[in-house]
């Protein structure tokens, strides 16, 4: 005959349900962290409508710290701190969560120069961002909790109206190359940069040698 399952002494409620020995479908349980920073192990749906935070199937309140949650913040950055002190625009995943385990997703923007080239990638972190697509030769735009879906990639996100230039004999080949920061052009072998300049505009230098 089924017995009733108990926690610290009292019957463990799932689903709002008294959980039975003999229940094998009654859904995952785990640590729920209250509003007053508080553990018990009970379902999802039984810890959120009481307010609280549900950590996660299978984890256990002796593994889990109700006073702070993982803050996911809009540099990239992640910090295991209270809810009140991880302020908006910044994440809080809630209590019990940690960083080592959260992953602080956002829409990574990678533009070339301007006029603009860029594209989106959703569901990265900053640093999966970073690690991607800075190759000396794009601006890189993050952006914590976006999604391709909700970020205009038509937006330039840098400010470039001083930023570019002409740049001459990149890479050893004759010639002029618009919209060229002066850190591309140094990089890139050439030989001067005109600031604000474009390759038609004899006006403001004395073209390419």
């Amino acid at each position: 005959m089924p017995k009733v399952r108990l926690l610290q002494g009292k019957p463990l409620m799932v689903g709002g349900k008294v959980a039975l020995s003999g229940d094998c479908c009654c859904g995952g349980v785990g640590a729920c962290c209250s509003d007053i920073h508080v553990c018990y192990q009970t379902d999802q749906v039984t810890c959120e409508e009481a307010g609280g935070d549900y950590v996660g199937d299978g984890t256990l309140c002796a593994d889990t710290d109700c006073g702070t949650g993982a803050c996911c913040e809009t540099d990239g950055d992640c910090s295991d701190t209270l809810d009140f002190l991880c302020i908006s625009p910044n994440i809080f995943h809630g209590y019990g969560t940690k960083c080592a385990t959260t992953r602080c997703e956002g829409a990574c923007i990678p533009c070339a120069f301007c006029p603009m080239d860029c594209f989106c990638v959703g569901g990265l972190t900053y640093q999966e961002c970073q690690d991607a697509y800075d190759d000396g030769c794009r601006n890189i735009a993050w952006f914590l909790a976006e999604t391709c879906l909700t970020k205009d990639c038509s937006v330039w996100p840098f400010s470039c109206d001083q930023d570019i230039g002409a740049c001459c004999n990149m890479f050893g080949d004759p010639g002029c190359s618009d919209n060229i920061t002066q850190e591309f052009c140094t990089a890139a072998g050439g030989t001067s940069w005109n600031q604000g300049c474009t390759c038609d505009d004899l006006s403001c230098w004395d073209g390419c040698e």
